[in-house]
């Protein structure tokens, strides 16, 4: 894939918005290249953006034979940064790697950086969170408190000081909890917000 329509990344950047604001969408151009088969395009990557720039990690493709014919899926676990320019083309550069090989997780923007959540790889699903952040035109990976049990293919999002997390798989079986983070005790690690009936063989979604 060497283009990119950035709609998701406008989504996902974390940007306060109202119904009186304007936004426009724009098609630019490139993509990463800093491991092999990522630059045909991957699905399930953490995104967001951290000042000025744009940050992908991770995500999942089939790079050699497509799902429909029995292909196996790759996942990565490189971090990758662009500049917000005025120009139609983004300049990725690999800034960093996850600890592990990630998708199918969750990710949240804050004023800092971009909080990674959870996800799975080929040898299972994860409890891992991390915190990315850029110091010198590269990204420093700080460990927060693990998820209480693996999660992927969930959904979450930021409400004030929280952080909250949801549906998906918790430990290989639909979630039936949404976990809250307190952004000013981080160290105090994740807890139960409440309880909902798992609902089987459906995506999460979510809305603002």
């Amino acid at each position: 894939m060497k283009g990119l329509l950035l709609l998701v990344f406008a989504l996902l950047m974390g940007i306060e918005s109202n119904a009186e604001e304007q936004f426009s969408v724009r098609r630019v151009y490139g993509f990463p290249a800093g491991e092999r088969g990522i630059e045909q395009g991957v699905s399930a990557c953490f995104a967001g953006a951290i000042g000025h720039r744009l940050l992908m990690a991770g995500g999942c493709n089939f790079p050699e034979v497509p799902a429909a014919d029995g292909g196996k899926k790759r996942f990565y676990r490189g971090i990758y940064a662009a500049r917000l320019i005025k120009d139609d083309s983004l300049n990725w550069k690999k800034v960093g790697e996850l600890p592990t090989e990630t998708a199918y997780g969750v990710s949240v923007t804050l004023e800092n950086g971009v909080v990674c959540i959870g996800g799975c790889n080929a040898s299972g699903a994860l409890r891992t969170v991390v915190h990315i952040r850029m110091e010198n035109e590269k990204a420093v990976i700080d460990a927060w408190p693990e998820l209480p049990c693996t999660m992927d293919n969930m959904t979450g999002c930021r409400v004030g000081r929280y952080i909250y997390v949801g549906g998906g798989n918790c430990d290989g079986i639909p979630g039936s909890r949404v976990l809250r983070l307190d952004l000013q005790n981080v160290k105090h690690g994740w807890f139960i917000a409440r309880h909902f009936r798992a609902i089987r063989g459906y995506n999460p979604c979510r809305a603002p």
